[in-house]
């Protein structure tokens, strides 16, 4: 059993850093560190490696972050750092506040931010080989 990132998690926030980043001569592409399959993806991948009744669920879990309106400024330093310290240092502070300004519309409810994480729950097996039932 395992639960993650799936496709699409946290998109606006991510979408809205790569549009700033590419802005400023960037491709946000080969920053990104994230894999976010899709249950389709993932199950495919590991009924590859030899597991049995893979089951998948994809779900949103959109999340309040603390802090008020500062709770984005927070999150992006947190998870988006490595996109901004790619800018010259002059230029982080206008990006950061153009890719808070981006998401706005659709992320900020009643004074909160609301991440839009969608995550892919997983469920699978393995059978024992007789190479590895030793282990056990």
């Amino acid at each position: 059993m395992a639960e993650f990132g799936g496709e699409h998690n946290i998109k606006t926030a991510v979408d809205a850093v790569a549009r700033v980043i590419e802005i400023h001569g960037i491709d946000a592409g080969t920053l990104n560190p994230w894999y976010f399959p899709s249950a389709e993806e993932y199950s495919k991948l590991l009924e590859r490696l030899g597991f049995d009744d893979v089951q998948t669920l994809v779900y949103d879990r959109p999340t309040v972050l603390p802090d008020g309106e500062d709770g984005i400024y927070h999150w992006l330093d947190m998870f988006m750092d490595l996109f901004f310290d790619a800018l010259p240092l002059e230029s982080r502070h206008d990006a950061r506040d153009q890719a808070v300004s981006l998401p706005k519309p659709m992320l900020l409810r009643d004074g909160n931010w609301v991440i839009d994480y969608r995550r892919l729950r997983v469920f699978a097996t393995k059978p024992l080989t007789q190479a590895t039932s030793g282990i056990l």
